[in-house]
């Protein structure tokens, strides 16, 4: 049986508000956590989830400069022998890949030992531009080889460094790989098209995909949508399906796209704009949700989902501004918060009045904000 007294004591607290409650607090939005000063302008970023070490490729000069994700700082410098440009990692054996000496004649593939920062291997290429790695065969992806309109696909064991194979595969200037559909992904901007080739031999296919000149993509892998960012006549991102490549959405954007990358984790599609801001796209609407300033020239996106980070370089800033971005996690007990009603009890007196003199047995959960007589 209810204490009726309480209950009539309580009502001058609790229509006092019901308990002094206050509705669930609402979802994150993405901030900019901190600035990382750099020695060199920024290039090219790539991230190793499982290290937390953020990879930077100078713009300019000839070194990749190393990020403490934990801490978001610089932890040490990794001098590379020439102009580098693009840049992956491999998270299983931390290893990380440096095109050096991009469109040369004479350029190369660096291999980096992530645990030491040496250099252990080098492996000739002529005229590479595109790379991209598979973690679960352990392959490496570089067009490379031939006219600046002809490009070979050169594939290379991870495990030796040793150079497998060579195939013709037209002009792509950059590669994308979803390590899950073992599907790799070209741009072709010689002809225009996008070329799917599926790794494990079972043909490919290639498109016309809408717009006109496309400055980066890329893939999520949970959903295997394909993203390109457009830039010219229309700022926007184009949403493919990574098999059959059919157009899903056109998404427009504040400004010309340079970068985008996908955070698997949250469904979130990130493109670093010329006006120095980066937009955030949600992966169900396809609409932007949030715009965050930067600075100038932004150069790259990286994206760390383990720690729920987005990185982006900044050649005018000389700079990796850091974005955060965490999966949604379960919110940690609050016995004051009661999911049933969405709200909370706030106050401490009222809270020591409920839990005294019998709680939800008593007096039921809270269904309002508080208010006083």
């Amino acid at each position: 049986m209810r204490d009726h007294h309480f209950s009539l004591a309580l009502a001058g607290l609790i229509v006092l508000a019901n308990l002094l409650a206050s509705p669930s607090a609402p979802a994150h939005a993405q901030n900019l956590a901190a600035t990382i000063p750099l020695s060199a302008k920024p290039g090219s970023l790539a991230v190793n989830p499982t290290t937390h070490r953020v990879y930077v490729a100078s713009d300019t000069g000839e070194v990749v400069e190393v990020i403490d994700g934990t801490r978001n700082a610089v932890a040490s410098t990794i001098a590379i022998g020439a102009y580098s440009a693009g840049l992956a990692v491999n998270p299983v054996t931390n290893r990380v890949f440096v095109i050096e000496g991009e469109g040369s004649a004479s350029g190369a593939l660096v291999v980096i030992d992530g645990n030491s920062n040496q250099t252990v291997a080098t492996i000739p290429l002529i005229w590479p531009l595109g790379l991209a790695v598979n973690p679960t065969t352990n392959r490496i992806y570089v067009t490379a080889g031939g006219a600046p309109s002809i490009h070979d696909l050169v594939t290379i064991d991870g495990a030796t460094n040793t150079v497998l194979s060579q195939s013709q595969i037209g002009g792509e200037a950059g590669l994308v790989l979803n390590p899950t559909t073992n599907q790799l992904y070209g741009l072709d901007p010689y002809h225009g098209t996008l070329v799917r080739t599926d790794l494990a031999g079972n043909g490919g296919q290639a498109i016309q995909p809408p717009g006109a000149e496309f400055t980066s993509w890329t893939i999520d892998p949970a959903s295997g949508r394909v993203y390109l960012a457009e830039a010219g006549a229309n700022d926007e991102v184009t949403v493919l399906d990574g098999m059959t490549l059919a157009t899903l959405a056109t998404v427009p954007l504040p400004s010309f796209p340079l970068a985008v990358a996908v955070n698997p984790a949250t469904d979130h599609i990130f493109t670093a704009n010329q006006n120095g801001s980066v937009s955030i796209i949600d992966g169900q609407t396809n609409a932007i949700v949030a715009t965050v300033p930067i600075g100038s020239q932004l150069a790259g996106l990286a994206i760390d989902p383990t720690l729920g980070r987005v990185y982006v370089a900044s050649a005018g800033n000389r700079s990796v501004s850091v974005i955060d971005d965490p999966a949604t996690a379960a919110a940690p007990h609050d016995a004051r918060y009661f999911p049933q009603t969405g709200f909370r009890v706030d106050n401490d007196v009222v809270w020591d009045y409920f839990v005294h003199r019998g709680g939800i047995a008593n007096f039921g959960y809270p269904i309002s904000r508080t208010f006083l007589f």
